[in-house]
């Protein structure tokens, strides 16, 4: 094959930090808390639901099974109200498509709700495979996911990048010895690792592998 890029979800393909906030504070003020800015929950971001709720309940003390359940139950019924693909996301999917480039997704986020709202968003037919949280992977910085990606489609190491916005991406990406991509317009943060290559929108990253 050509190359297989496997993207992360939240702050790579979408912006969902409205909704994911949303979904918080309607939880915290149902127990009586007060709300979070958006940006404070953005910073939880990235290492799964059940993280992303625990962060963003440090604050009380908390049945957190209890919260994680009602959390799922609120996000999951409003996942796409303000929650957009980033600009250049979806022409630039079709055109790496239509150039033979496989273009997935390994995101930490549950896989159920991630196809959903990629499906909504018109997204989901521009990518090969979907695997998310509960899919039977290990989250990353975990390479498990990357590297079940890489076995299904038979790409090698040296065909492969691992594109996000956070250091676990860039972990699993070293971890699997693909190449990674780091889009600097997302949520996260390096942690002070250096990827192959930095993006400063969608559309670097398109123009950069349909010239490479």
């Amino acid at each position: 094959m050509e190359k297989l890029l496997v993207f992360d979800l939240d702050g790579t393909l979408i912006d969902s930090r409205a909704d994911l906030a949303a979904a918080v504070n309607t939880v915290r003020l149902e127990n009586g808390l007060d709300v979070l800015r958006v940006e404070q929950v953005k910073s939880f971001i990235g290492n799964g639901i059940r993280k992303l709720v625990e962060r963003s309940f440090a604050d009380v003390t908390v049945d957190i099974s209890s919260i994680l359940e009602r959390y799922r139950n609120v996000y999951y019924s409003q996942s796409v109200v303000h929650t957009s693909v980033y600009p250049g996301v979806k022409s630039g999917l079709m055109q790496l498509q239509k150039a033979g480039i496989v273009s997935t997704v390994l995101t930490n986020k549950p896989g159920g709700i991630s196809r959903s709202i990629l499906e909504v968003l018109g997204l989901l037919p521009l990518l090969e495979t979907v695997i998310g949280a509960e899919d039977g992977y290990a989250l990353k910085p975990s390479s498990a996911g990357l590297r079940a990606l890489m076995e299904e489609h038979g790409a090698h190491a040296d065909s492969c990048w691992m594109i996000g916005d956070h250091h676990t991406d860039l972990v699993a990406g070293m971890d699997a010895n693909v190449r990674t991509g780091f889009v600097s317009y997302g949520f996260g943060h390096t942690d002070d690792l250096k990827p192959t290559k930095y993006f400063a929108s969608f559309s670097e990253v398109v123009e950069y592998f349909l010239e490479s």
